[in-house]
């Protein structure tokens, strides 16, 4: 399980996309990201997390995300992606 930092915002993606595609090439099994510790949270985020399912599903790995910030669940829904994305429950 990989924890997402707390900024998942605009300055902080490429980093974080760069860092979740080397976590999705690089494990077996389920990609699981906690969501718990994220505070502030953009468009650039939600980016950042979708291309990380991308990614997993490419390296053929089932792709989750736990405890989900309401923020976050609420920008999910606005663009649509909230049952694409992996939500556990």
């Amino acid at each position: 399980m990989f924890a997402l930092p707390a900024q998942l915002t605009l300055p902080h993606a490429r980093a974080l996309s760069e860092t979740l595609g080397q976590l999705a090439a690089s494990g077996q099994g389920p990609m699981v990201l906690d969501a718990a510790g994220v505070q502030a949270l953009d468009t650039a985020g939600l980016a950042v997390l979708l291309e990380a399912k991308r990614r997993a599903q490419t390296a053929q790995r089932p792709f989750e995300l736990m405890n989900v910030p309401a923020k976050l669940a609420d920008l999910m829904d606005l663009y649509g992606v909230a049952g694409w994305i992996g939500q556990a429950a």
